[in-house]
């Protein structure tokens, strides 16, 4: 439950005393610790095996185990706020978004946290956020194959300097990978989510399919950049989280799913709302990550 990330290390065709070294060194600075196969480093056990940082058998699949205590360090971050602290907007917001979850057949938890109260979250900025819709509005085009002059000339023409560091690479690739073509007009969802954060749609629809992106497209590209800005307001901190909370406790469900190799309830496009998701948590800069960053943890 503590796991914040995941490292896979492989080394051919041993592990070398210079590796170890390293290996050791990023263990010790992480706090980590490892699952690893019986080698002459990794000896505590005959098969797979967990191992602190010290490399104590932590637990193997036998059971065995030679460590007394196991202190484990979690940044303040990643817990959810107390329940008792938790406010009536949060808790209103809570059971408002279970409503509309079991109106539409879609599975509950409810033991989900509240997401953020209006009086704690920070909003980005309105200018942030115009420049993250236009710099969605070129990935998602370059996905579908749009030639590159035309993408250079609409960013000259629309001022668009905000691409983040991945973004930047997908700009700048000649010939997208699939995947990489899949990830680029995925981004269209993104962008649907921002415009209605920004006014240009009156709701979002309800995600079971994709967005409208003709109608998208034309919200953004067709008037001038100054025009757009002048005719653009951020939504309340009230409603984006409204949506938000709703978001989470339908990405939980698609999540909840998969894992159990279920059906997703509700009839919801899992991809839709993970787009939907992860907008909106940059929004309300959820763990004040950047936008390559941003996790959807449910």
């Amino acid at each position: 439950m503590s796991v914040n990330c995941e490292m896979s290390f492989m080394t051919e065709p041993e592990m070398t005393p210079e590796f170890e070294a390293v290996l050791r060194e990023v263990v010790s600075e992480l706090d980590a610790f490892i699952f690893a196969q019986p080698t002459r480093l990794f000896n505590k056990s005959n098969g797979q095996h967990f191992v602190d940082k010290d490399l104590n058998l932590i637990l193997d699949t036998a059971g065995n185990c030679e460590v007394n205590d196991l202190i484990v360090n979690i940044s303040a971050k990643y817990y959810d706020e107390p329940k008792e602290n938790y406010t009536e907007e949060q808790l209103d917001r809570k059971a408002k978004s279970e409503e509309f979850l079991e109106r539409n057949k879609i599975k509950i938890n409810k033991n989900l946290p509240c997401v953020a109260s209006s009086k704690k979250v920070k909003i980005r900025s309105l200018d942030d956020v115009i420049d993250r819709a236009f710099a969605l509005l070129i990935i998602a085009v370059k996905g579908e194959g749009i030639e590159q002059e035309h993408l250079d000339r609409t960013v000259k023409d629309k001022r668009i300097h905000s691409f983040s560091p991945k973004e930047k690479e997908v700009y700048e690739t000649a010939n997208l990978s699939d995947q990489e073509k899949a990830y680029a007009t995925w981004r269209y969802e993104s962008l649907y989510t921002l415009l209605w954060a920004l006014g240009k749609f009156d709701e979002l629809k309800y995600p079971g399919d994709i967005c409208n992106v003709s109608e998208v497209v034309d919200r953004i590209f067709k008037p001038e950049r100054e025009i757009f800005e002048n005719t653009v307001q951020l939504r309340s901190k009230e409603e984006l989280l409204d949506e938000l909370d709703v978001t989470y406790r339908m990405n939980w469900a698609c999540v909840n799913a998969r894992v159990k190799g279920e059906e997703i309830s509700g009839n919801l496009n899992p991809s839709v709302i993970y787009e939907r998701h992860y907008a909106l948590n940059w929004l309300t800069t959820y763990m004040n990550q950047d936008w390559d960053d941003v996790q959807t943890n449910t």
